[in-house]
């Protein structure tokens, strides 16, 4: 949502860009399931599959154009980012069952 708002007010040398929004910091999907698994107490193990045509090895959002344009910093961290998302969804969850 910050880069959203920072960019309201970019300068006209933002419009039209595509910016990457992400911590700059690479995790890999083993990582996430891991965290995920913590944050919401799912009690499964992975399921390793062989690899499909596709599949994404390696990733890590490019942050520095957002950085130069808009400003961007992040505010919280990868883990922080999860946490929060996943309690969104829960609140989400919980107000549509009311």
């Amino acid at each position: 949502m910050d880069a959203n708002l920072l960019a309201c007010n970019a300068s006209t040398n933002a419009v039209g860009q595509v910016f990457n929004v992400a911590t700059g910091h690479r995790f890999d999907l083993k990582e996430t399931f891991h965290i995920l698994k913590k944050l919401t107490g799912y009690s499964a193990e992975v399921q390793y599959a062989p690899e499909r045509t596709g599949d994404v090895k390696h990733s890590l959002a490019d942050i520095s154009k957002a950085e130069k344009y808009l400003g961007y910093k992040p505010t919280v961290n990868f883990e922080q980012g999860l946490q929060q998302t996943v309690a969104w969804y829960r609140s989400q969850t919980q107000a549509a069952k009311v």
